[in-house]
């Protein structure tokens, strides 16, 4: 029989001071551990016993919910392999979930197209301008050039966006304006990013990633501003 615990990794805490929530899978007293990929502050952890209390905040009960399918994804590939009267081992059923989730991380250009049907349908309301359209659409183009410039890729998962690619990405907009000679100034640089981030803002209210990594982006410009305004 299997079974799963959830616990959280207090020793690994990102920048929004939230760390994150693994499952301990026991079978025959054997056990290993994998990451859900959702992320929770410690102090929110202890206060709701674990997620088990009534929830009243928006993000747990997305939190929550996304723990329970996770669990019964697992219980259902565990019951398919029983049923298959093979011998389990539980490092192996442990490689094949790893495996299965870096195949189901949604990639980069993935979250940006999306945004980019999402905001084309508010062209089309007169909701916003087709200028603003072809921006993003420009914004993916140069998505995809700095991808294969850097990383040698079609394209990569958001899971890989670090402060290290925002400031490759950064410097790449500003060093392909100095070799055009026009167009990406700092400020074109900044709304380029930005759209990024609502791009990822997007795929979180959507569902499709729990994280926006370019929100390190705006929280760094506004250090930026203050220290140049003082």
């Amino acid at each position: 029989m299997l079974k799963i615990y959830f616990y959280l990794k207090s020793e690994k805490v990102n920048k929004n001071g939230q760390c994150p929530i693994y499952a301990r899978l026991w079978h025959d007293q054997n056990s290993v551990a994998i990451t859900t990929r959702q992320y929770i502050s410690p102090e929110r952890w202890e206060y709701t016993n674990k997620l088990r209390r009534l929830l009243r905040m928006e993000k747990e009960k997305k939190i929550r919910k996304n723990l329970d399918i996770f669990q019964l994804e697992i219980k259902k590939k565990y019951d398919g392999k029983i049923s298959e009267n093979s011998e389990f081992s539980l490092a192996e059923f442990k490689n094949e979930l790893t495996g299965s989730m870096t195949e189901n991380r949604i990639a980069v250009l993935k979250i940006l197209q999306n945004y980019i049907t999402h905001f084309s349908r508010k062209v089309k309301n007169d909701e916003r301008s087709s200028d603003s359209l072809r921006k993003y659409e420009r914004s993916k183009e140069l998505l995809i050039e700095f991808i294969k410039t850097n990383y040698q890729k079609d394209d990569i998962t958001c899971e890989s966006i670090n402060d290290t690619f925002i400031h490759k990405l950064e410097l790449f907009l500003k060093n392909r304006a100095l070799k055009a000679n026009k167009g990406i100034r700092n400020n074109s640089n900044i709304n380029y990013i930005s759209m990024y981030k609502t791009a990822f803002n997007f795929a979180v209210k959507s569902g499709l990633t729990d994280k926006n990594p370019f929100d390190f982006y705006s929280s760094s410009l506004r250090r930026k501003k203050t220290a140049i305004q003082s």
